[in-house]
């Protein structure tokens, strides 16, 4: 008989395999080890599967049992067999499955007669023997059997804690091994208590300060140098003027109106260029200053500053990378084309009238006149289009709007600055704070202070 005892799991449903359970239980007992199983708890509330995840943690192997019945389903879908099957895996507790005979005679009672929990214990039995070691029996007393030589080969391959008399835990050679340790660690406290003795009073005192002050200001700029894109309306082909209706289609009207932008789009371009030309042409330089004010060197510096969300944070090396919103398609506006043809053919009749090629000798002739008793030459909608306005051992990392500023260490009355890095652009105007937390190998715990940002 070994003198480490170990402690079984046994799971299964239970009401189709009492008396398997039973033989398995007493084997295990026979074999001077410690079987744990349902038995112990009723597994219908979450304060009980608590119970059962503990006492799982605390086995050393876990067998499987699986016979004709899935057994009552979980909140979670599966049943509380599938749900501890699960956990053990998760665990990485030796797991040794059993399942039985599919083909076997078995009583009404053995088997499962609903027809979803039995299409849920195909899938269960497969995810329990595809790639994995897998016994099948058919009687209680072939279970019993090949449990037993399962657990003496597992015993022997997976060597786990497991349990020992008080008694013979600790050797003479261990006894020693603790006094001598007992007596390390007592000398060691000593020298420690001397050496906190004469550190009392002395430890870094970190100060923070954004653009070399405790407080932020930023004006918002309500006037950015931005040209909006306007609405445009459509055409309404019985009020062209008479004199392009030779060179315009009711068809090209027809398409022009379908094919402009909605209102909705020009409003989305307007936001998104409007945001755009914030964060190119607005963003306040940052620096960070830190200062050890303390009387101690500090060391490993991890600094988190984290800016609200009524402002951006970028990368000056970024602002090169963002793209101008893609503007709206718009389609020729026929008016205007029918005016350049109109042009044109007017041209031709000026240039024939006065029998010249060129529309430069008429320069400082009467001809300057006669140009001018004609329709406007230049006729139409104007409209108005975005510009394409394009404006980067310590170190720093950006996650979103919190900036982490990491020192290697900050020796007492010493400064170290970060800056050239980041912008701030601000959204929108009020008061707001920027949380900062300090952590350093000297501090025991973070500490937090908080800078104020007004947006004017």
């Amino acid at each position: 008989m070994q003198d480490k005892k170990f402690q079984i799991f046994i799971s299964s449903t239970y009401k189709d395999l009492i008396e398997a359970r039973e033989k398995v239980f007493s084997t295990i007992l026979s074999m001077y080890h410690f079987p744990v199983g349902m038995e112990m708890f009723s597994a219908d509330n979450d304060e009980q599967w608590k119970i059962i995840q503990d006492t799982m943690m605390d086995s050393d192997y876990y067998i499987l049992i699986i016979g004709h019945r899935y057994g009552s389903v979980t909140k979670e879908g599966i049943s509380y067999t599938e749900k501890e099957y699960d956990y053990a895996k998760s665990l990485g507790i030796p797991i040794m499955s059993f399942v039985r005979n599919r083909d076997v005679a078995t009583t009404p009672n053995e088997r499962e007669g609903n027809k979803s929990n039995e299409k849920k214990l195909d899938e269960f039995i497969k995810k329990v023997t595809e790639g994995k070691m897998c016994e099948f029996w058919e009687t209680s007393d072939d279970l019993v059997n090949k449990i037993t030589i399962a657990l003496v080969k597992a015993f022997s391959r997976h060597q786990r804690t497991g349990w020992i008399r008080a008694d013979k835990a600790i050797t003479p050679e261990m006894s020693e091994e603790f006094l001598r340790l007992s007596k390390e660690n007592y000398s060691l406290r000593q020298e420690l208590d001397e050496l906190k003795k004469k550190q009392i009073g002395k430890e870094p005192n970190l100060e923070i300060l954004i653009n070399e002050s405790d407080k932020l200001k930023i004006k918002f700029q309500e006037n950015l140098n931005f040209e909006h894109l306007g609405y445009l309306e459509q055409i309404d082909y019985s009020l062209i003027e008479e004199y392009l209706l030779p060179y315009i289609k009711k068809e090209e009207i027809e398409n022009y109106n379908n094919n402009i932008p909605t209102n909705q789009e020009i409003d989305k371009f307007n936001q998104e260029a409007i945001y755009f030309t914030r964060l190119t042409d607005t963003g306040l330089d940052l620096s960070f200053s830190i200062s050890n004010i303390g009387s101690a060197k500090a060391n490993e510096i991890f600094i988190d500053i984290t800016f609200p969300n009524e402002v951006k944070i970028l990368k000056k090396d970024e602002i090169e990378d963002l793209e101008l919103p893609k503007i709206p398609t718009i389609p020729e506006n026929p008016i205007e084309v029918a005016e350049k043809e109109y042009d044109k053919a007017n041209m031709k009749k000026i240039l024939g009238e006065f029998k010249v090629s060129n529309i430069y000798d008429l320069i400082g002739s009467q001809a300057l006149s006669a140009i001018s008793s004609y329709p406007p030459l230049t006729r139409g909608y104007s409209q108005l289009v975005g510009k394409n306005i394009l404006t980067v051992r310590n170190t720093t990392f950006l996650n979103e709007n919190t900036i982490t500023l990491k020192l290697s260490d900050l020796l007492h009355t010493r400064m170290y600055t970060f800056d050239d890095e980041y912008l701030l652009v601000p959204l929108k105007k009020g008061s707001f704070h920027i949380k900062v937390t300090v952590i350093c190998e000297e501090y025991s715990e973070e500490k937090g202070l908080k800078i104020p940002l007004s947006v004017l």
